[in-house]
């Protein structure tokens, strides 16, 4: 029962769509740190989705974003991104929906 003792209606789940940012982190350079800030920012200010953090390692880091529309999340983070010479060749998936749903992928 919710607030003011009404039924909550349960809505469907939809499932998170994704963006992935990869990109060469050999050595990872200092601005890495300073790019997470401004992502965590831009997350927070345009309320299109979550900046989920990292994953660093073998040469590669990876950034994560969901939210429900992954083009959204992509337009908030693209400018970011172009800002910092070490996302210049970054890989990017934009993917519609869990895991094994459609993809599309872009080449910074």
């Amino acid at each position: 029962m919710g607030l003011f003792g009404k039924l909550k209606k349960n809505k469907p789940e939809t499932a998170q769509e994704c963006v992935i940012v990869a990109f060469e982190a050999v050595p990872l350079p200092d601005e890495f740190w300073a790019l997470q800030d401004r992502l965590y920012e831009a997350m927070d200010k345009c309320n299109v989705g979550e900046f989920d953090g990292n994953e660093i390692g073998e040469g590669t880091a990876r950034l994560f974003f969901y939210g429900p529309n992954a083009g959204r999340l992509f337009q908030a983070v693209e400018p970011i991104l172009k800002e910092y010479p070490m996302c210049r060749n970054a890989h990017v998936v934009l993917r519609q929906g869990g895991p094994g749903s459609p993809q599309t992928e872009v080449q910074m």
